[in-house]
C-alpha cells in the first residue's frame, strides 16, 4: 500500500495512496506559503497514479507547491530505481501550474522509458550479433 504525505508546517498528514502491485509509492505534497486544497490535492493524486503507466521502477514523487508573489510555482521531483527526474512550472494559477508540470513530467517519463528502452534493443542487438560472430569462429 502506498501513502499520500502532506506536510504542512511541522505536521505531516496521512492520506489514502496508490497501490502499485505490492510495491510501497510514496508521494509527498509540501505547501510553501501555501494551503493545499482537496482540489489540488485530488488532480496530484489522479495525476501521479498516471506516472506508474509510463515508469514501473518509481520509488517516491515530491511535489512542493509555493507562492511568490504574484507566482504560483509546482516542482515535481520523481525519484526512480537509478535515476531522479525533475521539473517546474510557473504560472499565476496554481492549478494551471500544476497540470502544466503533470503534463511536462509525463513527457519527460515517455522520454526517459523508450531512451531505457532503446538502449536495451542496442544491446539484445549487439548480444546477437557476437552470438552469431562466436558461431562463425566456431565453424
Amino acid at each position: 500500500m502506498s501513502e499520500f504525505i502532506i506536510r504542512l508546517g511541522r505536521k505531516f498528514v496521512r492520506l489514502d495512496g496508490l497501490t502499485k502491485g505490492g510495491n510501497s509509492l510514496q508521494v509527498k505534497i509540501d505547501g510553501r506559503h501555501f494551503v493545499i486544497t482537496q482540489d489540488i490535492k485530488k488532480v496530484i493524486k489522479t495525476g501521479a497514479a498516471k506516472f506508474n503507466k509510463f515508469l514501473h521502477n518509481i520509488i517516491e514523487i515530491h511535489f512542493v507547491l509555493s507562492t511568490e508573489k504574484y507566482r504560483q510555482i509546482v516542482e515535481i521531483i520523481v525519484f526512480a530505481k537509478n535515476s531522479v527526474l525533475k521539473c517546474r512550472e510557473t504560472s499565476n494559477n496554481m492549478h494551471l501550474s500544476v497540470e502544466k508540470a503533470l503534463h511536462n513530467m509525463e513527457r519527460q517519463l515517455k522520454q526517459h522509458k523508450e531512451k531505457i528502452k532503446t538502449h536495451h534493443a542496442t544491446e539484445d542487438r549487439r548480444q546477437k550479433a557476437d552470438d552469431r560472430r562466436q558461431a562463425t569462429e566456431d565453424r
